[in-house]
């Protein structure tokens, strides 16, 4: 699913407008849904979404990935998939239909559509909900183990085959790892862990 015209817009506006993070409204089959972006702490390759099912609010990550300079959305639901199947019109059977209509809004939103967020009330929201022990959305650090197959896929998906080899290259060349947790407190960028534990410079978007 290419999000790519909905993302540039999406992230010109946070950069001309110095916002913490931008939250962006939408009503989706009767549900309210809001959108959040910031790059705060490496967390420009992911978005947030908050969906209000009945009495209840779900905020979930959804990583933004890139194949041949194309962004997409990985819209997996896993273990949360029978919260927020009640969003879904007849017919559907996943959150493609949603991010589809998602991110062509965004195409032609402007400032006067979103609004300036606080990257502090982001954190409370996410740490409220009780996520299952394999969510694991947010970049933490590097650890010293060998990178497994697994990891190097994720890697490349999130930062493109161009820059996510760049970052493998360096992984393996000092026997390390990433590891992810579900705590936003810790997030980081992969260029701040990189300079900080490495003294590397890395040059990727």
């Amino acid at each position: 699913m290419d999000i790519t015209k909905g993302l540039n817009n999406l992230t010109n506006l946070y950069n001309k407008n110095d916002f913490e993070v931008i939250r962006y409204n939408l009503v989706y089959n009767s549900y309210k849904t809001s959108l959040y972006y910031t790059n705060i702490n490496g967390l420009g390759h992911q978005t947030h979404v908050k969906f209000y099912i009945n009495d209840n609010q779900y905020l979930l990550s959804f990583d933004i990935e890139i194949d041949n300079n194309i962004r997409k959305i990985n819209p997996y639901l896993g273990d949360n998939y029978s919260l927020i199947s009640p969003l879904f019109k007849a017919g559907e059977k996943s959150l493609k239909p949603f991010f589809e209509h998602l991110f062509t809004k965004l195409e032609h939103i402007t400032v006067s559509d979103i609004e300036n967020y606080k990257y502090s009330k982001l954190k409370h929201g996410i740490k409220q909900i009780n996520y299952p022990d394999t969510y694991k959305p947010y970049l933490e650090t590097t650890v010293t183990a060998k990178i497994s197959q697994e990891m190097k896929d994720k890697i490349n998906n999130i930062y493109g085959w161009k820059q996510g080899n760049k970052i493998i290259n360096i992984l393996e060349r000092y026997n390390l790892t990433l590891r992810y947790t579900n705590d936003i407190d810790k997030a980081n960028s992969i260029k701040f862990l990189f300079k900080d534990k490495l003294n590397i410079n890395l040059d990727i978007d």
